[in-house]
């Protein structure tokens, strides 16, 4: 919405082309750019690669902000895993796995000093203190098949796991860049916790009702919607002194939880493992077919 109403064309995804439509209508009221509707639906490499053909094909401008923003997580009842069509635990496979292709495959799209966002969580470190079992990858060997660590499958910790691989493969990301000689730029961040229909569409909805109250009135740890949008524009915006031009593989998140401030921040010891987020590279690729 800050984009558009500052004269930026905005390409706003959805799942479906009719969900993308309907965000864009509400987009469109402050909007003095282009505002335009388009199915991506991260959850299918089919439509990721659709995506990508129909940019290079029909669109062709030099992208200018690539912000990977989609994510899901399922309820905590889900005792089983969900698969996507392609056969990936879905928690994973939408969150890494879909935006691992498309990034790949945008990056001959993007401008030359293009800036890729990606939005983590500061749950991918288990320093934290988050509830439940804590994000770590293992040997990678479940990685597509179930938990990424082979462990017993446990919905809340397939999203932390999927948010370590978030920032892996932002840091990677900005490795290879950076060692190609590319001004595009990688950086990932953590919005907070911000309570949404949309991000807890799995949930179960009287849960979900109660633990937004809590979060919101009692323990006073969440994010407003207002406030996590401003961090996503201040990751593809900002370039004064927090975030000069030319900055790349860092992290930032709003901390203290629910004192809306947000700061530089050091990721997980694990998600600084150079050799893991190669390895974890390599395996995303021959997953995804690169």
């Amino acid at each position: 919405r800050v984009l558009a109403a500052n004269g930026a064309d905005v390409y706003v995804t959805g799942r479906t082309l009719e969900k993308a439509t309907t965000a864009v209508a509400d987009v469109a009221t402050t909007a003095t750019g282009q505002v335009v509707p388009l199915e991506l639906n991260l959850a299918s490499l089919a439509s990721v690669r659709s995506f990508v053909e129909q940019w290079k094909s029909s669109i062709r401008r030099p992208v200018d902000i690539l912000a990977c923003n989609a994510g899901l997580a399922l309820g905590q009842d889900q005792t089983e895993p969900q698969f996507t069509d392609d056969g990936f635990e879905v928690t994973v496979g939408t969150n890494h796995l879909g935006h691992f292709l498309l990034v790949n495959l945008m990056e001959p799209s993007l401008s030359p000093t293009a800036r890729v966002v990606v939005t983590a969580s500061s749950v991918h470190n288990p320093a934290t203190g988050d509830p439940g079992k804590q994000a770590t990858l293992g040997d990678l060997s479940g990685l597509g098949k179930g938990m990424v660590d082979g462990s017993t499958f446990d919905a809340g910790k397939a999203y932390k796991d999927s948010k370590l691989c978030n920032v892996l493969f932002t840091l990677e990301l900005a490795r290879r860049l950076k060692k190609k000689g590319s001004g595009i730029t990688a950086n990932c961040f953590s919005p907070g916790l911000i309570p949404s229909k949309s991000f807890f569409r799995y949930q179960n909805q009287t849960f979900s009702s109660v633990f937004a109250f809590a979060a919101e009135n009692l323990l006073k740890i969440a994010e407003t919607p207002r406030f996590g949008g401003e961090t996503l524009v201040f990751m593809a915006l900002h370039s004064g002194p927090q975030l000069p031009p030319g900055s790349s593989g860092r992290f930032f998140s709003a901390i203290p939880p629910g004192k809306h401030q947000f700061v530089e921040d050091i990721p997980s010891e694990e998600a600084r493992n150079e050799v893991e987020a190669a390895e974890l590279w390599k395996r995303s690729a021959a997953l995804v077919g690169l």
